[in-house]
């Protein structure tokens, strides 16, 4: 089977939670590489940016933990949703993946061509190397990324593909370890980032490892710039891995969310936070602990450990197991692989399976499997004597499987036509029957066998006494839980009939029920050749009418390779129910014939649906097109029986907007009259206060003016009071003939509804004649009525001003005789204190006046239009 992913895998071997655990450890390990790739290149853009502001004559403050935010600008890339595009702009990184290989290999030959004598160098080896296998695990786990890149190529080529990139890898970190190390400077000690010891000069004075990264960080920057092909070879790697950064974000995406939701993209936001928080660890990573190869080590030693060493051998071994050939040299071999693997030590073949071993000549359960081949392979002398090896070599309290051994010893000897021999196999199974059969089931077949011999008294009796034993078993032994209705049917024949014993037995052997079901159960047991002995047996009893009895009739057939046999069984199925799914199935399995006219069908079936469909579609559109049309036509109709009403819907339109305007006249006016009032006051203030600072003459000027003032602001008030009321009473005057009009008009449609129904024109005339006549007289009427009404509000209204302005104006010559009279100060204050008082009471009174006529006014508008 075709796995997509290792997790996959897991899960068909171990279980949902073996996965789980698979790509939890998977991702575990590509979030190790990922760090470490941001930390490569923070370190890569902190030191080439700063030799390019260094050449430029730039001063700007660069720092690594700005390199490692620098970074971050690759996020938008991580949430790219095509995995195809990402593949292709990792190509974009192949150049500067061969710029550093050869920067490596020239400084490597470099070095090998112009190296000194060596000779007072000792070489040792140290005991923790074995830390570096880590390492390497996670290098060679990092490109199991290749699985989904090449998952829809060409499958004829996927080994081929897969053998070539991995060799090239090897070559590479070769080429790369070996050369780089060769190339390294004298006397340097070797850095997590190699690119870090080009060029630097190191003083002979340092011995600890946090002096060397502090001499670098300082004379690195100066000597950078003087070697232009380093520079480029940290610029290679940075753009390297930044087209290869993305990628992975992509490769934890999909196992995340392929393992949780089972979709690689359930959504937008839920991408977007997951490289949200991958980028987030990897940059605190980068800016807090950028150790390159502590990171390494620990997630590939972990992620090694589960995924190189204990998951395989799992795999492994559960194969074994499941094949049985297992060994002590073997369980040996794969204990010390495992004991290896956790010091990630290790080498890959050390397990291959051991198919052919002497032992298992005598091993009674591999030998009773290649008996079950061989009977598959109808190879029956073959399998008789294994089987014979078995029941000889073995009892059955020392053997679990010695009665499927019995069992297939009496299948092989039906097909090696000794049917006798079967029947005694078989019958003695009847106290423990295998295969999860029935102890009657196993007496009715021994009795088959030897009723299949007529010539032989003996045998004819001795099947009868089977017989008569299973029916005894049948009806006598334990109660059965789950019945079949064979069975059902002989119980209730046992509990109801009045016939004798034989004749029940005799009822029960012609049910051709018991015969049908007892192959199929025989068939469910693995057991074609004894299902197809039963069917016969059956059909010879008037059984095997029922479809899915004959389905499973030609499933033993085509099982057994009787290819015809099972063509006529099944078209016999066909028959009775053509469209049933498993025998259209398998009738096209064993024929080409059919296969090919059930693809036809299905064809003309798609074809037909497809024209059927179109048809329905057609007609439903143009039942649509029918009842649109009919409702523009109703609205075209309904708009036509509203057009002698327009008139009036614009009439009322034109009605709203005027009170909306009207509404806010007043308020606009109210506004500016409180406003005048405002400045009015304001400056009646100041006049009062320069009337007391100055002297008699002009406090008369003063006073005669400010007199003069109020009186015409009075004067305006009353005015304006005026045209308000006469504004509100011709709106109510209007809004009542309006209402008017309006109760005329439908009286005047209900009589044109009357009277167009009469035939007599003349009448008709007559009617519009008198209708128009008192329509005029109606209006002139109430034109002359309105006018006469007006005209005497208007001259009650000027009488009601004039006497209000002659009392207004006695009490001003009054007022100036007493000022003329007395010229005491205070008695001046009090009086023009005593006239401002009297005026603010006037105005509110007005002002309370006018609110209280509006309100009374509004009231009887409202009355007259409910």
């Amino acid at each position: 089977q075709d796995f997509s992913d290792f997790g996959d895998l897991m899960q068909y071997h171990f279980g949902k939670r073996a996965q789980a655990v698979t790509v939890s450890v998977s991702v575990f390990v590509l979030m190790g590489a990922c760090i470490a790739y941001h930390v490569l290149m923070k370190q890569c853009a902190f030191t080439a940016f700063h030799a390019a502001f260094d050449w430029l004559g730039v001063h700007v403050h660069w720092t690594p933990s700005a390199a490692a935010l620098f970074v971050c600008l690759l996020f938008p890339l991580t949430n790219v949703k095509e995995f195809a595009t990402l593949v292709r702009f990792n190509s974009l990184g192949i150049p500067f993946l061969l710029f550093t290989i050869v920067f490596i290999t020239y400084h490597g030959v470099h070095a090998v061509a112009t190296h000194a004598p060596m000779d007072d160098i000792a070489f040792g080896a140290k005991s923790t190397f074995g830390v570096l296998g880590g390492i390497v695990t996670l290098s060679f786990f990092i490109h199991n990324a290749i699985q989904p890149i090449i998952r829809h190529s060409n499958p004829a080529n996927y080994a081929r593909d897969v053998t070539a990139a991995y060799v090239l890898v090897g070559m590479s970190y070769i080429t790369v370890g070996v050369l780089g190390y060769i190339g390294f400077p004298t006397g340097v000690p070797i850095q997590q980032n190699f690119l870090d010891a080009f060029p630097a000069k190191y003083a002979n004075d340092i011995y600890h490892f946090w002096d060397v990264v502090e001499y670098i960080s300082v004379v690195l920057m100066d000597t950078l710039s003087r070697d232009v092909f380093a520079f480029a070879a940290r610029m290679s790697l940075l753009l390297q891995l930044a087209t290869v950064y993305p990628l992975f974000f992509v490769i934890i995406r999909t196992q995340v969310f392929g393992l949780v939701f089972q979709n690689t993209w359930p959504s937008a936001w839920r991408v977007v936070l997951l490289n949200l928080g991958i980028m987030a660890t990897t940059t605190a990573f980068a800016v807090y602990y950028p150790h390159v190869g502590d990171i390494l080590r620990f997630t590939g030693a972990a992620g090694g450990l589960v995924l190189i060493f204990i998951a395989p051998i799992g795999l492994h071994w559960k194969q074994q197991r499941a094949q049985r050939l297992w060994t002590w040299g073997s369980m040996l071999t794969a204990k010390l692989q495992m004991a290896l693997g956790t010091k990630t030590r290790s080498t890959r073949c050390l397990m291959r399976p051991k198919i052919m071993r002497s032992e298992n000549k005598h091993h009674p359960a591999m030998l009773l499997k290649l008996a079950v081949l061989y009977v598959e392979l109808e190879a029956w002398q073959g399998a008789l004597a294994l089987c014979t090896l078995v029941l000889e070599t073995t009892k059955w309290n020392t053997f679990s499987q010695f009665n499927e051994a019995v069992f297939l010893s009496g299948a092989v000897a039906i097909a090696l036509h000794h049917a006798t021999q079967s029947g005694e196999y078989f019958a003695y199974l009847a106290e423990n029957p295998p295969h999860n059969l029935r102890s009657y089931r196993v007496l009715l077949l021994a009795g088959m066998q030897l009723d299949s011999q007529p010539d032989s008294p003996d045998a004819v009796e001795r099947s009868r006494v089977l017989y008569v034993e299973a029916y005894n078993r049948l009806t006598g032994g334990v109660r059965i839980p789950s019945p079949t209705p064979s069975e059902a049917a002989a119980m209730e024949l046992y509990h109801t009939s009045r016939k004798s014993e034989s004749e029940r037995i005799q009822l029960w052997l012609a049910d051709p029920n018991v015969w049908d079901s007892f192959g199929m159960d025989l068939f469910d047991t693995n057991h074609p050749f004894l299902a197809s002995l039963t069917f016969e047996y059956a059909l010879r009893r008037g059984g095997c009418r029922s479809v899915e009895t004959l389905v499973t009739m030609g499933r033993v057939h085509h099982r057994l390779k009787r290819t015809d046999k099972a063509e006529l069984v099944l078209e016999q199925a066909l028959r009775l129910d053509y469209y049933a799914h498993p025998t259209r199935f398998w009738l096209g399995v064993v024929s080409f014939r059919w296969s090919q006219h059930f693809k036809r069908e299905v064809r003309g079936a798609v074809a037909f649906q497809r024209v059927y469909r179109g048809h329905c579609g057609r007609t439903a559109k143009r039942v649509v097109a029918i009842r649109k049309a009919a409702e523009l036509a109703r609205e075209a109709v309904a708009r036509d029986a509203m057009h002698d009403e327009d008139w009036f819907l614009v009439f009322l339109r034109w009605n709203a907007a005027a009170r909306s305007i009207q509404s806010l006249l007043p308020i606009a006016r109210a506004k500016r009259d409180k406003i005048a009032r405002r400045a009015w006051l304001h400056k009646h203030k100041a006049l009062l206060r320069r009337v007391v600072s100055h002297s008699n003459d002009r406090l008369v000027q003063t006073c005669f003016a400010a007199i003069v003032e109020f009186v015409v602001v009075a004067r305006q008030d009353q005015h304006d009071a005026a045209v308000l009321l006469q504004h509100a009473a011709r709106k109510w005057l209007g809004r009542r003939h309006l209402a008017r009009l309006a109760a005329k008009h439908a009286e005047q449609q209900k009589l044109l509804v009357v009277f167009l129904g009469k035939a007599n024109k003349r009448w008709k005339a007559d009617c519009f004649f008198a209708w128009r006549t008192c329509r005029e007289r109606t209006k002139s009427l109430r034109r002359a009525s309105a006018l006469r009404i007006q005209c005497a509000y208007r001259s009650f209204k000027a009488r009601q001003v004039l006497r209000a302005n002659m009392a207004r104006q006695v009490r001003v010559r009054q007022f100036m005789a007493q000022l003329v009279v007395s010229r005491d100060g205070l008695c001046m204050r009090k009086t023009f204190h005593a006239l401002a008082v009297s005026a603010l009471a006037a105005r509110l009174h007005k002002h309370a006046c006018a609110t209280r006529i509006q309100k009374i006014m509004r009231g009887r508008f409202a009355r007259a239009l409910v």
